[in-house]
């Protein structure tokens, strides 16, 4: 796999490309990692999901990220399914072999910080709290067969006390380490076409900035052991002035040659902000959050301007509608007149605030489509 990029207009615009077994994969960046939930995009059914394989066909891959506690319990039966028919890897278990696959140890729309230590991750699952080492982790990532992965990191925040800020970003340091020398021992594997492809974590918590750069170089010492570099925690309780104090720290610290990935990041401005500080990819759930509440994005881009998404007044806010609100239920125009996709071309506001009010599931599925 490989990752090319240039600087136009100040802005990154590169590619990963993957040949894989059957075919090329290919995402343009900047992009959009889709969250999932169980390797799925919530409400999309897989009929839809097939259709929007189609529609990027010709351009750029989808992109999937995989969080780890929603999976823990595949691990068995993918090795009897491997045995048994021979299908390897996630992708083709679940049906989303032709996307690009993130596999990640958080997941980003269940905030929940459990006390690790740097032998052992903790994380919560369906089944209970697991504790998984490195070793048991790259056993997920090689049955998975997932094109990318991070390394194990602790979900953490800008709320913590420095005793567990210091602890948080130890761990991660740790378990960056331990990355590093599985690598090395591992040089024939890294030749192979199937080498795994490990994103560096790095641990954004606390508000010392001091910590987060202390943290940045000690990791770019083993850069050659890593494809690129995710800003784990940076989505997680920061301010947009923090955030932008990070980047500006932070980035000019990575190697250029290598995709920036930013986790959790939510509204449109703060992906375009994201952008202009060097940032490849984003993983958001910002589009499931508002399909889950309810809204559809309107979001409007007037040549260089830019408009504020935190207008708390839902009823006057120019990136969101509330289709609950009753002042749609005899609107039978589009969400936007603009819009090629499914929700906008087929039904209206009216339709969807009637679905949205007698509580039918064909509504979020819908606003996720748009959104």
């Amino acid at each position: 796999m490989d990752f090319n990029v240039e600087i136009i207009n100040n802005i990154r615009l590169g590619s990963l490309r993957k040949n894989d077994k059957n075919n090329e994969k290919i995402i343009t960046t900047p992009n959009c990692i889709l969250y999932t939930n169980t390797g799925m995009i919530p409400f999309v059914t897989p009929d839809q999901f097939k259709h929007l394989i189609s529609e990027n066909s010709n351009s750029s891959t989808i992109a999937l990220q995989l969080s780890l506690p929603h999976l823990t319990n595949l691990l068995n039966p993918l090795n009897e399914c491997k045995k048994a028919t021979n299908i390897e890897g996630l992708g083709r278990f679940i049906g989303v072999e032709d996307c690009f696959l993130f596999l990640a140890t958080e997941d980003i729309i269940s905030y929940n910080f459990f006390p690790s230590t740097t032998k052992t991750l903790t994380f919560s699952t369906k089944s209970g709290n697991i504790k998984i080492t490195n070793e048991k982790y790259i056993e997920y990532i090689k049955t998975f067969s997932v094109d990318c992965a991070t390394s194990m990191c602790q979900q953490c925040d800008s709320s913590l006390s420095n005793n567990r800020t210091k602890k948080g970003i130890a761990n991660a340091l740790e378990y960056n380490k331990q990355m590093h020398e599985y690598k090395n021992k591992n040089k024939n594997e890294n030749e192979n076409e199937n080498e795994i492809k490990i994103i560096s974590s790095i641990c954004i918590a606390g508000n010392k900035l001091d910590d987060h750069v202390n943290f940045v170089n000690e990791v770019v010492k083993n850069d050659e052991s890593f494809f690129g570099y995710s800003l784990n925690g940076i989505g997680f309780g920061f301010s947009p002035e923090q955030q932008l104090e990070i980047y500006n720290n932070i980035i000019p610290l990575l190697p250029n040659d290598k995709p920036r990935i930013c986790p959790n990041i939510g509204s449109p401005t703060q992906v375009l902000e994201g952008v202009s500080n060097g940032i490849d990819l984003f993983i958001s759930s910002y589009p499931y959050i508002m399909s889950e509440n309810g809204f559809a994005i309107t979001f409007p881009i007037n040549n260089n301007q830019m408009v504020d998404d935190n207008n708390t007044d839902e009823n006057n806010s120019k990136t969101k509608l509330n289709l609950r609100n009753k002042k749609y239920e005899y609107d039978f125009t589009p969400i936007l007149d603009d819009c090629e996709c499914y929700s906008c071309t087929k039904h209206t506001k009216a339709y969807i605030h009637h679905l949205l009010n007698t509580h039918e599931m064909l509504a979020n599925v819908l606003l996720m489509l748009h959104n």
